[in-house]
């Protein structure tokens, strides 16, 4: 199987995507029979899931997930090694990171752009012959050995991302209140719950679906991957002079991925509305990159997890269909940051790696490469990630003490950041 010429492919949450055109002639490696012209959208999942073997047992499959800044983990057994934690993301390709191609012996052939919102870098093809959660099991499949983000950033080593391919094999349900997935052999999927189907469409090989922002209709991204809420592409924002309409004025790093970070502006939608639901005041980024994913003039832009997980939802993507069933989450706010700052991991604490314009981290004093030791009097290093992020998102006027390797100490008024 080699892979149409006439598509990119989203390949990782950061919205990287593959040059089809050097995909084609890396896949060819394997010598395997080619497509002759493009699924149409809607048929891609059942082209790629006749070509693959599943070996899985009759009935349904539960493995548990954890939920960790808005990513879903999960461990994955491969060639019968592991587990390895990978990230289930609906908006991925198969992928694996070199360190996991090293450690099961992978050889990876040819050279393949991966170009995301944030840069280019270079990648390569491997195979493995057996992938495995729970009781469920792919076969042959091809991998993408694309280098991540350092694993500090996010406080979690991230050894691949399983995604489209798993969907086009396995109907799933993605139960964010229990953090369980479970797998259901396709073609004996049998929905009975309360919610009406949502149709999925397929650019390449990225499922999106129908929404409203405010009343104005488009079609977004569905992705797992994603941690953030709503992401606006430019030419839907344009089109609909979101900008002046939201005031939305104060840029912040939204994302790091290939090539470096992403910026966008921050705001906030009325409504959005999904699926027959309506999402109130979703966090919402109106994204600044015009390559990549971003630039694709049909698509109004990207749903993560900050609403998906309001949700338990069931993705048959061969039957081109989504059940979005309401949780009890699905009323609570969504929080944004009120700090102003975008902060990872380092070594002995919290690495500030940029400061919004007129934040409270700026009228705090804080700056970029600032590291930070102590919250609240407490050692960053008792602190993970995600824990302190969601400080950040506290009440408005919440105080938060902060102390800095340099010796310095300073006080974040938390505030929203208009």
């Amino acid at each position: 199987q080699s892979i149409s010429n006439t598509h990119e492919f989203k390949v990782m949450s950061i919205r990287s995507q593959f040059s089809a055109a050097a995909l084609a002639a890396a896949v060819a490696l394997y010598g395997q029979q080619a497509w002759t012209k493009s699924p149409e959208p809607g048929n891609t999942a059942q082209a790629v899931a006749n070509d693959q073997s599943a070996m899985a047992p009759a009935g349904q499959t539960v493995v548990p997930f954890e939920l960790y800044s808005g990513h879903i983990y999960i461990d994955v057994m491969l060639n019968g090694k592991g587990p390895f934690h990978f990230v289930f993301d609906s908006g991925a390709l198969n992928v694996l990171a070199p360190a996991t191609a090293e450690r099961l012996g992978l050889a990876s052939a040819g050279k393949v752009e991966a170009s995301g919102t944030g840069g280019v870098q270079t990648a390569s093809i491997t195979k493995v012959d057996r992938v495995e959660i729970g009781d469920r099991t792919m076969r042959d499949q091809r991998f993408y050995v694309v280098q991540f983000p350092p694993a500090g950033g996010e406080g979690r080593v991230i050894d691949g991302l399983l995604g489209f391919e798993w969907l086009s094999q396995f109907a799933t349900r993605i139960d964010y209140s229990a953090s369980t997935l479970t797998f259901y052999p396709t073609k004996g999927l049998s929905y009975t719950g309360p919610a009406k189907p949502t149709k999925l469409h397929f650019r390449g090989r990225l499922a999106q679906i129908d929404g409203m922002v405010d009343g104005l209709p488009g079609r977004f991204s569905v992705d797992t991957g994603s941690n953030g809420s709503l992401i606006l592409y430019p030419k839907f924002v344009d089109k609909n002079a979101l900008i002046t309409r939201y005031k939305a004025k104060t840029e912040v790093m939204s994302a790091v991925g290939i090539g470096g970070p992403v910026y966008s502006l921050l705001t906030r939608v009325g409504e959005f509305g999904i699926a027959g639901q309506v999402v109130a005041k979703p966090v919402t980024y109106i994204t600044k990159a015009r390559t990549g994913a971003s630039a694709d003039a049909e698509t109004a832009g990207n749903i993560g997890s900050g609403i998906l997980r309001r949700f338990t939802i069931t993705f048959d993507y061969q039957g081109a269909q989504a059940f979005f069933e309401p949780n009890a989450a699905f009323k609570e706010p969504d929080l944004a940051d009120r700090s102003g700052i975008r902060a990872n991991l380092a070594p002995n604490g919290f690495k500030v790696v940029f400061v919004a314009d007129g934040s409270a981290a700026m009228r705090s004093g804080l700056m970029q490469d600032d590291v930070i030791v102590a919250v609240n009097s407490r050692p960053a290093s008792v602190i993970d990630l995600a824990s302190f992020r969601s400080l950040l998102k506290g009440p408005a006027g919440t105080k938060v003490s902060i102390d800095l390797a340099s010796g310095k100490s300073t006080t974040l008024l938390l505030s929203d950041i208009d």
